[in-house]
């Protein structure tokens, strides 16, 4: 019948209640529920003891490498201006030369490495289990001895790592969708317990990950993140990222946002096609040792005249986010993050770019609006525009633009009313992107479409 309440044919079994397809198709058996429930909150408690753990590991390195007192609590940009400029080349020479011995053993020795995206996208695919927890504390020792790279890859992998250890012996590992969704969840779980922005790592699952927004993915990702910064709460306290005052707009401001949304995207779209052209190393040869180490060594070099370039870029942030620096000093730090990001990854370097891209946003927006104000255009704040052009960078550079808005809405706890200015550049920063040819972009954002017209049509059925 064309309506009506559907009949079972006399061939079909119900579903089981540990089926994982019984969870997405349909409504699903109470105690197939349940246990999905279950299953989930195991992957936010794996995620907030992943990144609890690594937060720890990091404070203990950053205090070694910078020669402060390892009390967990000195803040990364203290340790750094204590540093004298020696002791900061000296940590980075160190960085580069444990960092090229440690990945080259990593790939000679370890099991192929597993990333998250291949994780998801793959049938079948788990992480290997040690291998992955070298690589991510080889990855938070080298962040925290000054890589320019982000830290929240390593969070997520051993999150999605520490999942797999049990999923390959549930039925959830069998059912491709349900499989896609844990993994997913674990490494938004990992990327919300190291910055403590639940609502940013839900959007990351399904915005960057999923490419979907149907119920069960939602709602099992922000379970996950909420449960996976609770733990980091109990063990760390409630965190804030960055301390800042309200940043505050006026009409200026939106004007502002407008002209610096085309000048964004095109050093979004720049970077890009440096970091591409950048030659494919043989990361299995002893000869990356020497790379690392001579590719680290200029980076400290940079670190002596520019010494908030190292790190993920949080230090950075936090300079120009309360407006403590002058235009030249910011377009100098933008140049300068820009050229330790490539040098690190020249060297085999791995990490994340999330901190790193809102540097550069924020720093060339900074000097954009500073010399805006030397102009003697209507006044812009030039705080306000760092935050701006950080939350727009982040969008383009991860393909996830509404994402970035919630992240540093997060990171800042600043004022919901401080999105006006984000949302209006962030609008034609995309268009302006788009334009520019990046055809990766435009690929995430039809298969988003057609994601969410493909669930609307499961409802309407």
């Amino acid at each position: 019948m064309a309506c009506g309440k559907a009949e079972m044919s006399p061939t079909e079994e119900p579903p089981a209640d540990g089926d994982a397809s019984a969870v997405v198709s349909g409504k699903p058996p109470k105690k197939s529920f349940l246990f999905a429930l279950g299953a989930i909150v195991l992957v936010g408690l794996g995620a907030g003891f992943a990144g609890t753990f690594l937060i720890k590991v990091q404070q203990l390195v950053q205090a070694v490498a910078f020669g402060t007192v390892p009390n967990f609590t000195m803040d990364f940009f203290d340790e750094v201006m204590q540093a004298s400029p020696q002791r900061r080349f000296l940590s980075l020479l160190a960085c580069g030369l444990i960092g090229g011995v440690g990945w080259v053993l990593i790939h000679r020795k370890g099991s192929p490495l597993v990333s998250i995206k291949g994780l998801i996208a793959k049938e079948g695919n788990n992480m290997p289990f040690f291998t992955t927890l070298c690589h991510d504390l080889l990855q938070t020792a080298t962040v925290a001895m000054g890589s320019p790279l982000g830290k929240e890859v390593a969070p997520r992998e051993l999150s999605c790592a520490i999942t797999g250890l049990w999923l390959k012996r549930t039925s959830f590992f069998k059912d491709e969708r349900m499989r896609k969704i844990f993994f997913a969840c674990a490494a938004g779980g990992g990327l919300a317990a190291i910055y403590n922005a639940p609502l940013g790592g839900t959007l990351f699952v399904l915005e960057s990950l999923l490419l979907s927004f149907g119920a069960v993915e939602a709602g099992f990702a922000a379970i996950t993140c909420g449960i996976a910064v609770a733990v980091t709460h109990l063990a760390l306290g409630d965190v804030v990222t960055y301390t800042v005052p309200s940043f505050g707009f006026d009409n200026a401001t939106l004007i502002f946002s407008l002209v610096i949304a085309p000048v964004l995207a095109l050093a979004v779209h720049m970077f890009e096609r440096t970091k591409k052209s950048l030659p494919e190393l043989d990361r299995t040869s002893p000869k990356m040792i020497l790379v690392s180490t001579l590719c680290f060594a200029g980076i400290g070099l940079v670190s002596v005249v520019f010494p908030l370039v190292l790190g993920n870029g949080q230090i950075g942030n936090e300079a120009s986010f309360v407006g403590a620096l002058t235009g030249g000093q910011a377009l100098g730090y933008f140049l300068g993050k820009w050229g330790v990001v490539l040098l690190a990854t020249l060297a085999g370097a791995y990490g994340g770019n999330i901190q790193p891209s809102i540097m550069m946003g924020g720093m060339l927006s900074f000097a954009v609006a500073a010399l805006w104000n030397l102009a003697g255009l209507p006044p812009v704040s030039v705080a306000t525009a760092a935050f701006v052009g950080g939350a727009i960078y982040l969008g383009l550079a991860q393909k996830m633009p509404v994402t970035a808005a919630a992240f540093l809405l997060e990171l800042t706890r600043c004022s919901v009313a401080d999105m006006l200015p984000v949302c209006l550049c962030l609008g034609l920063a995309v268009l302006c992107y788009k334009r520019l040819g990046d055809t990766d972009f435009s690929a995430r954002l039809h298969a988003k479409s057609v994601s969410m017209q493909t669930h609307a049509g499961k409802k309407r059925s």
